[in-house]
């Protein structure tokens, strides 16, 4: 009664966000939807219809608008209206995963009610865009942010899209000049099943003319398959020349722009350096290193490792004596097996204990890296010789045990070897052994294959080998015994190659009077094994960070100059400019970056063919006899990611929605949607409870003054005071 209150409570609806986030990649043009609409007309109408609604949750929500392709571009809905909406998709990439993070990130610190995502799911984009949608709904997730996918697109209209896509191209970037560059890949082909489809290799010649000059037929039994395909060509002439893949646009085939590719070889006169790992002295290995030693552009170096046998009562002495030798030399991790040491490694009858253990892991590395490795046959060799517990394990092409191991101090196992005398005989690609074949490079001797077929049944047979009981599911049997030996095997490791021949006795075609054969066989070997990093046939010359490049990518590049002894010389000045396809030339800055002459080339909208053209100052150079110009070439691909293989992915969208706790919805239902957020409006409301005392205001105040003058009036004259 003595402090009388008012208390009263009110309520106020806080603010939220939404975001609508529309995709307008140029995959959203495809006219799958119902009526025969396209989906980003499908999308627009979708919204022009939820316009009646839109306006209501205006009043009380911050809707904010997006278009993305590659990144977020803002349209406004004014009063539920649509405006500034693009009128066609022009996308070239759609990057879903890069729009969710950065429409996610505008909305750090407020109150969400989700986000609307309206596409057909098929993200198609290139780094550094290349967020996976996942992972960005994973985080959408954490930060209370539910997702609602609008689906766009039919799935299931694959029957009635012919497509060919050229997946990728793999080659070497340098060949030497009239040896074999293959080029393989994989093919998507897309509603042409049991339909033949021609796949050609072109190759440029001397006067810039692409000529074909292999072509095959592939075919799929099946509809949306990869099927792989190879081809080769052996260049005549050295210098930098341009091939493609290309398949013929086939019929009702829409978009033809992935059916071809193209890169850019070296093809070279140069050398390459080979590690010659010996072991204990046999028969084969002085006619093979004499053969490597008559290849000019094969320079050898040998690293001989025996330990002599020592006979002592008790055995045991010749591993003790190997052991020892091991620990007590230095280790070749940082020399003979040094990054970019060596192009090919040959291990020849070496037992694994001949080596530290972080020597052959780094071996391993090396081949991983793309030098080639082979190892031959012997009594400590492949699992006899204790590899199978070593890195190499997984290098090498065939299985090997460790119940295989030879010991070095006991008789050597007879069930490890085959003893008798074996015919070498080519493998084609089918699995069969010996004629009317086209055999691997390696097993070439001849240029035609009658000829090729004769020198091999006339080669004098090895004297016996190590047997070899299996061999990976990724190796391919190259050459085999008449009756069915597995003599030779490669296999790829990483960028490297790799080779494993059971033989140690091709001496015996030499001691019969093969002798080209002989070296040629083992040229062969060392050529495929091998690859080009460091060998190049010019002093001056240019690197390329990437070779193929779509619109606007930057083209990078690096300049080089070495001296006659193979030296890196740092201290120079360059002068660049690219002739753009368009016949224009541009200039190009050269920065010295601590020795590394770097230089960037943007001006790439344009599809086509580009050419480096670098000139070094002779006045500052010490020796003025260098190469002192060089050329390099690049493409930019006239390819759309999106118009590739543009279906739809409902199931990406699906999971995404579901993992923020979202859904996703055909567009006839975003209205139901919508009227859904806005009753979740409602729960953004905060209750303010507001008291006002009555004893300290003004009133009460002025009604106390009033009281104490009218009891002092009435006191003075009533005479009481």
């Amino acid at each position: 009664m003595l402090r009388p209150m008012i208390i009263y409570t009110s309520s106020e609806r806080l603010s939220s966000s939404l975001v609508i986030l529309l995709d307008d990649s140029e995959s959203m043009s495809r006219a799958d939807e119902i009526n025969g609409n396209t989906r980003y007309k499908t999308a627009q109408e979708t919204l022009i219809n939820a316009q009646s609604i839109l306006g209501r949750i205006q009043d009380f929500v911050d809707v904010k608008c997006y278009t993305f392709n590659t990144s977020l571009v803002p349209f406004q809905i004014i009063g539920g209206k649509v405006d500034n909406m693009p009128e066609s998709p022009k996308g070239r990439e759609t990057a879903i995963g890069a729009a969710l993070d950065s429409s996610r990130d505008q909305l750090v610190g407020k109150r969400v009610l989700g986000t609307i995502l309206l596409t057909d799911g098929s993200q198609r984009t290139r780094p550094p865009r290349d967020i996976l949608p996942h992972d960005a709904a994973t985080r959408m997730r954490d930060a209370g942010i539910p997702l609602f996918a609008v689906r766009l697109g039919n799935a299931g209209s694959n029957t009635d899209f012919r497509d060919i896509t050229i997946n990728d191209m793999r080659a070497n970037d340098r060949v030497f000049v009239k040896n074999e560059l293959h080029v393989s890949g994989m093919i998507r082909i897309t509603g042409y099943a049991n339909i033949p489809i021609p796949v050609q290799l072109l190759f440029e010649d001397k006067n810039g003319q692409m000529k074909i000059v292999d072509e095959k037929t592939i075919k799929t039994a099946g509809d949306d398959q990869l099927v792989p395909y190879k081809l080769s060509h052996a260049p005549q002439n050295t210098g930098y020349y341009k091939y493609t893949i290309n398949i013929p646009t086939q019929d009702k085939e829409l978009v033809d722009t992935n059916n071809k590719q193209s890169n850019f070889v070296r093809v070279i006169d140069g050398g390459l350096k080979v590690l010659f790992i010996q072991g204990e002295r046999h028969y084969d290995q002085a006619p093979l290193k004499q053969s490597l030693d008559e290849s000019a552009d094969i320079n050898v170096t040998y690293l001989d490792v025996r330990v002599g046998r020592i006979k002592v009562a008790g055995g045991g002495q010749f591993q003790t004596r190997l052991e020892q030798a091991t620990r007590e030399r230095k280790s070749w991790k940082d020399t003979a097996f040094a990054k970019n040491a060596y192009n090919v490694y040959i291990l020849d009858n070496l037992d694994s204990k001949a080596f530290k253990a972080d020597e052959l892991t780094a071996l391993a590395e090396r081949v991983r890296e793309g030098s080639g490795l082979i190892m031959l046959g012997g009594f400590n060799a492949f699992g006899a010789g204790g590899y199978a517990d070593t890195p190499l394990a997984a290098v090498a092409p065939i299985e090997m045990r460790s119940v295989d191991r030879q010991p070095l101090d006991a008789p050597i196992r007879q069930d490890l070897h085959h003893w008798q005398k074996i015919q070498m005989l080519p493998v084609g690609p089918d699995g069969r052994i010996g004629s009317n074949l086209t055999p691997h490079y390696i097993m070439r001797l001849s240029p035609t294959s009658t000829q090729n077929e004769q020198i091999w049944k006339s080669l004098p047979p090895l004297q016996g080998a190590n047997r070899f009981d299996r061999i990976k599911a990724s190796a391919n049997l190259i050459a085999a015994g008449s009756e069915g030996e597995m003599l030779l095997v490669s296999q790829l490791y990483g960028l490297g190659r790799v080779l494993a021949f059971a033989a140690d006795s091709t001496y015996r075609w030499k001691l019969a009077g093969f002798i080209e054969e002989h070296k040629l066989f083992w040229r062969h070997i060392v050529l495929w094994l091998a690859k080009m990093d460091d060998v190049l046939e010019n002093d001056c010359y240019i690197t390329i960070d990437n070779v193929r490049l779509m619109p606007g990518d930057p083209a990078k590049f690096q300049v080089h100059l070495k001296s006659p002894q193979g030296n890196e010389i740092k201290n120079f000045n360059a002068t660049a400019s690219v002739l753009h396809p368009d016949g224009s030339k541009r200039n190009v800055t050269i920065i010295d970056e601590n020795g590394t002459h770097a230089g960037s080339f943007r001006a790439t909208e344009h599809a086509g063919d580009y050419k480096i053209e670098v000139t070094i100052d002779k006045s500052t150079l010490k020796d003025n006899t260098l190469k002192n110009t060089a050329t390099a070439r690049f493409m930019v691909q006239d390819r759309n990611l999106e118009l590739d293989s543009p279906i739809a992915y409902p199931n990406l969208l699906d999971n995404i929605s579901a993992t923020t706790g979202g859904k996703s919805i055909a567009p006839e239902q975003l209205n139901s949607l919508l009227e859904e957020l806005l009753k979740k409006t409602e729960e953004f409301v905060e209750k303010r409870e507001t008291s006002r005392t009555l004893y300290d205001g003004w009133f009460v105040l002025f009604l106390f003054a009033v009281l104490l003058c009218l009891e002092w009036f009435l006191r003075k004259r009533w005479g009481l005071v």
